[in-house]
């Protein structure tokens, strides 16, 4: 045999072995490559519906926190408006002399005997008296309880408050 036709089939033989070869290598690849794409799209659907559903979650914490607090401002609206109505009858009830404060007083009686102490002591009175106060004292007292009640009005809702952003916190964690 021709020492040409030998060589020219050697080098076939081998350019063929070189193709096969690249063309193996390259099928591997692209399956490779189809693994990790598929596993790499799985994950990021997980992660995507995880993210969804936390969302989801924390849109219904929200609405229910607005919800409270919402609550919370409409029952103190509430409070605010039963108190002045309170006030304004109270205000009222002093002005026509319906209402009115009485504080004890020493007895100014220095010459009842021993048998007026013990009248006295049957009575309840005990050597006390009432008297009434005049009204300006009992308006600006009763002003006087109702700035205080405001006050506690708002401490406790703002206490509230506090209670709900705590549960709030706690709820959607740090």
């Amino acid at each position: 045999m021709n020492q040409y036709v030998i060589i020219g089939l050697l080098v076939a033989w081998i350019s063929s072995l070189g193709t096969v070869g690249y063309w193996q290598n390259r099928a591997g690849h692209t399956a490779e490559k189809t693994v990790w794409q598929q596993r790499d799209n799985d994950e990021l659907r997980a992660a995507n519906t995880r993210i969804h559903d936390l969302e989801e979650e924390a849109r219904a914490l929200e609405q229910r926190h607005a919800t409270e607090l919402a609550g919370i401002s409409a029952d103190y609206q509430k409070d605010l408006a039963n108190a002045k109505a309170q006030k304004d009858r109270d205000a009222a009830a002093v002005r026509a002399g319906a209402l009115s404060l009485r504080i004890n007083t020493p007895c100014k009686d220095a010459d009842r005997g021993e048998a007026g102490k013990a009248a006295a002591g049957a009575s309840g009175r005990d050597a006390a008296a009432t008297t009434e106060l005049p009204r300006e004292v009992t308006a600006g007292l009763f002003e006087l309880a109702d700035d205080a009640d405001e006050v506690v009005r708002q401490l406790t809702a703002c206490q509230k408050i506090v209670v709900e952003d705590r549960n709030e916190k706690r709820a959607t964690g740090p």
